[in-house]
This record gives structure tokens, C-alpha cells and sequence, in this order.
């Protein structure tokens, strides 16, 4: 969506005076998620996130962000094949980093987040609580 990228470029300049440390790839050119798409349709929004965002930020783009950490086995390897390195999930994949690039777990704190929800979310069986409640897609 041009809007989204005029956005992107607007919230860059000037580059001189940012400094990137990671920018996950994921632009969202239709509304359904990923597994909802056609093969065609789904790699085309991998790889035209990872374009997109290359042109704009004049520097590779190594990670991709799943939209909602929904993806499957088919949206692995279109990232994998795109030249990402790492995908990035929400609660699911492995609960081990090692173990697969393309399905790390990430846990988003909010701004408003408590101190007692903040330990919970950090304190190691926040992922583990995950996986037996069944917010695992893998």
C-alpha cells in the first residue's frame, strides 16, 4: 500500500539522523493473513515487504514479522526462500531460539504493562504457559 510506505519514508528522514537496530519486513498489501492467502499471493507479500522496505531504508532486511504470529510450514519456507534470515513470531514456534530461525517466539510488552505482568512475561514460563494453553500454531 503506497500510503503505508509514504509513512515509512516519512518517519526516516532524514536518515542521517536514525539509527536502525532491527526492522522486521511485513507490509501488509491485502487484508487476510497469511495462511488465508493463495501461494501466489503469500510469497508475493513476503517478498514485496522485503523490497519495499530495502528501497526505503537503503540497507538489507533480514527478519520478517509473521502478521499476528500466524503462519504454517508454506510461509516458512516463502521467508526462507525470500532471503530472510530469521522469522519472528508471537507466542508460537519453538520454545528454544536454537532449534529454528524462521519460527522465533517473541512476547510483546505494552507500555502499560505491570511490574508483576512484565515478570510473568519474562521470567521463563511465560512460553511454557503458552504452549500448554494451546497458542502454538507449530
Amino acid at each position: 500500500d503506497m500510503v503505508a510506505l509514504l509513512l515509512v519514508e516519512q518517519a526516516l528522514v532524514p536518515k542521517e539522523n536514525i539509527y536502525v537496530v532491527t526492522a522486521d519486513s511485513y507490509e501488509k498489501l491485502v487484508k487476510e493473513q497469511l495462511p488465508d492467502l493463495t501461494d501466489s499471493q503469500a510469497r508475493n507479500e513476503i517478498t514485496a515487504a522485503k523490497a519495499s522496505l530495502e528501497a526505503v531504508l537503503d540497507a538489507p532486511v533480514v527478519s520478517f514479522a509473521y502478521p499476528y504470529g500466524a503462519y504454517g510450514d508454506r510461509e516458512v519456507d516463502y521467508v526462507r526462500d525470500a532471503g530472510y534470515r530469521f522469522g519472528i513470531g508471537t507466542v508460537n514456534g519453538p520454545l528454544s531460539l536454537w532449534r529454528d530461525y524462521f519460527r522465533i517466539r517473541r512476547i510483546t510488552i505494552f507500555p502499560g504493562t505491570r511490574p508483576l505482568e512484565f515478570w510473568k512475561k519474562t521470567c521463563g514460563y511465560y512460553l511454557r504457559y503458552c504452549k500448554f494453553k494451546g497458542k502454538d500454531f507449530k
